[in-house]
């Protein structure tokens, strides 16, 4: 059986095999576990952090900003 073309995550822009990994679907789009996780403890820690100044699309776009100038998830 033929495997299935490679997906891109969501959160670290990695290419990676749905049979090989573990993984989330995010609406059409796929992440890696680890990374979705990664997330989620960042959003939690900027929400204690921030209070009520929280903004969930602020900090998704600063996660984007920082993935794409090369710094990984688990570094940020």
């Amino acid at each position: 059986m033929a495997k299935k073309p490679p997906v891109i995550c969501l959160y670290c822009n990695k290419k990676f095999y749905r049979e090989e990994e573990e993984y989330e679907q995010i609406g059409r789009r796929y992440a890696h576990k680890t990374c979705t996780q990664q997330v989620e403890k960042i959003h939690a820690l900027m929400k204690e952090r921030c209070g009520e100044a929280y903004s969930k699309n602020k900090i998704d776009s600063q996660i984007n900003k920082f993935t794409k100038d090369g710094y990984e998830l688990q570094n940020i």
